[in-house]
């Protein structure tokens, strides 16, 4: 409710900003189920500006920040015929209600203790540090998503956390029943026939299943989020290149999801290529003027200067960790860090590098294969041929046009592409997995059988049903306790484990390499200084 005040509020401006009036739709899909996604946009952009001058977890900025969406309640409706509806009550009731059960079983994923907890901490606990990337490499590869944690840290336990992913699930079943259910565009429901019949097949193959549908992922990571938000642009892009309609409004909100997906991870940044064709699509179809697109452009722009300003005072660089982007004239920043944290990650994902011979380089993914790749990717391609076949059974042929195949077909190639050169890890890959098998709905012709309304309802309710691990069922019925203690509490972290003396003022763990919570804890091999004798704190590494 929080965010969807928020998002509803900034929608309305958006319409104001493009003088156009206010529509029910946008991008294909109902506003009040894209209004919490904007809420989450637009607040984790203002947290960013206001923790360059404030510490995140100040009580005061709390109060304020929970008290203004009491300025929107004045647009704010209850229809109660409306709230009786069963599509209603499928939508707010029976689909959350269902993702919520994972929260009884979750936990930490092994990188909330390793760096995104600590760098939490840091944002609630000071303002802006110039150089923060000295502290702890890690930091530099945070997103968004940090600084929307960061304010969700309310009680002993951090369930909330957790929250933000059960979001994105619940928007991208939002989506797929409308494109189900309405069968308004024949593409969008093709698109959403497939894509449940892909989340059933998850559920079994070798290994017992998974085959690159989304999955709930452990507190802290956003590759989930990611891939969904990427995956539901995609889709909006390649539609709106396909008929070439657009309004202004669209524009700026298309703009500025391209950029959050940016945001919560650097590797969303392809989704800029397929914004790209866009543009030129509808330029030289002439909708708009070149002042117009200018115009529109200006949140985005706000927005973008706002982070690569955040970035360079952070990391020194406009991307982190790539090293070509980066300044070396600040005197904090250690010159040659960043290309060996670029490298030490395309390490440990395992990425293609050029001149290896690509044999050797399969058979050494196959051989240490973690996260399951192999499992992943043969049942992944299992599903895209049943898919396939089913495609024939299902949908008519469509003759597309070229530049529509072309670029759907060359964008899914190009992130796979990408994927091999900057880690072909199974997480990486829910997006363009979720995009790959969309297109073949995508590019198909009309529904040639006709499916019963209350089977698709049922459908989607069984999709939701086991996306939710059966563990978390089971939990729900012995009344689990919920994992997510505070890790400032912790005993086992903080007394069993505990922390020893490293270097200067600073501990490192006494096993293993998470800090979690704890802001006097270091990795760094080097001893960190923090100067606060200026306007923002700066980080040195002796």
């Amino acid at each position: 409710m929080y965010f969807y005040l928020f998002g509803k509020y900034a929608i309305e401006k958006i319409f104001i900003f493009t003088k156009e009036e206010k529509n029910n739709y946008l991008l294909f899909t109902k506003i009040e189920y894209l209004s919490p996604l904007f809420g989450l946009l637009v607040f984790g952009n203002l947290l960013i500006l206001i923790n360059f001058f404030v510490p995140l977890g100040n009580n005061v900025l709390a109060i304020i920040l929970l008290l203004l969406p009491l300025f929107t309640l004045k647009t704010f409706k209850i229809e109660i015929k409306k709230i009786k509806k069963f599509d209603y009550i499928f939508n707010y009731l029976f689909i959350p209600g269902l993702l919520l059960v994972s929260a009884l079983d979750i936990t930490f994923h092994y990188d909330a203790g390793y760096y995104h907890i600590l760098h939490q901490s840091w944002l609630r606990d000071s303002e802006a540090i110039i150089g923060m990337v000295n502290i702890f490499f890690a930091f530099g590869m945070s997103s968004i998503y940090e600084y929307l944690s960061a304010i969700l840290w309310f009680d002993s336990s951090f369930i909330f956390l957790h929250f933000i992913n059960i979001y994105f699930f619940h928007f991208f079943y939002l989506i797929i029943k409308a494109y189900f259910i309405s069968k308004k565009h024949n593409d969008l429901y093709n698109i959403a026939l497939v894509l449940l019949i892909y989340s059933l097949l998850d559920n079994f193959g070798i290994g017992g299943g998974r085959n690159g549908f989304p999955f709930i992922q452990n507190v802290t990571k956003q590759d989930t989020t990611v891939g969904i938000l990427f995956w539901f642009i995609a889709i909006v892009l390649l539609k709106k290149i396909k008929e070439k309609d657009i309004t202004k409004s669209e524009i700026v909100f298309i703009s500025l999801l391209c950029f959050f997906v940016y945001e919560i991870k650097v590797s969303g940044v392809l989704i800029f290529i397929l914004y790209f064709i866009f543009i030129v699509s509808i330029f030289q179809g002439n909708i708009f003027k070149m002042r117009d697109y200018i115009y529109l452009h200006l949140p985005v722009l706000v927005i973008a200067a706002i982070w690569f300003i955040k970035s360079i005072f952070t990391t020194g660089c406009l991307v982190y960790p790539v090293d070509s982007t980066c300044l070396s004239s600040f005197d904090w920043y250690i010159s040659g860090s960043t290309a060996e944290v670029e490298n030490y990650t395309k390490l440990t994902s395992r990425s293609y590098v050029f001149g290896t011979n690509f044999a050797d380089w399969i058979a050494s993914i196959v051989k240490n294969s973690f996260e399951a790749r192999v499992q992943i990717f043969y049942n992944f391609i299992g599903s895209v041929l049943v898919i396939f076949f089913l495609k024939y059974i299902f949908f008519s042929r469509q003759k597309n046009k070229l530049v529509t195949q072309f670029t759907s077909v060359g964008f899914v190639f190009l992130n796979f592409l990408y994927l091999l050169f900057y880690g072909p890890l199974p997480r990486y890959a829910i997006g363009v997995c979720l995009l790959a098998v969309s297109l073949i709905g995508f590019l198909s012709g009309n529904p040639k059988v006709t499916i019963n309304t209350y089977f698709k309802y049922f459908l989607i309710f069984i999709s939701v049903f086991f996306v939710v691990r059966l563990q978390s069922y089971e939990a729900l019925l012995f009344n689990n306790e919920i994992f997510l203690d505070d890790p400032r509490a912790n005993v086992m972290i903080n007394e069993n484990i505990g922390y020893e003396k490293y270097i200067g003022n600073w501990v490192r763990p006494s096993e293993g390499d998470q800090c979690w919570a704890n802001l006097n804890c270091t990795m760094s091999s080097q001893d960190i200084i923090i100067i606060d004798d200026g306007v923002f704190k700066v980080a040195y590494r002796k």
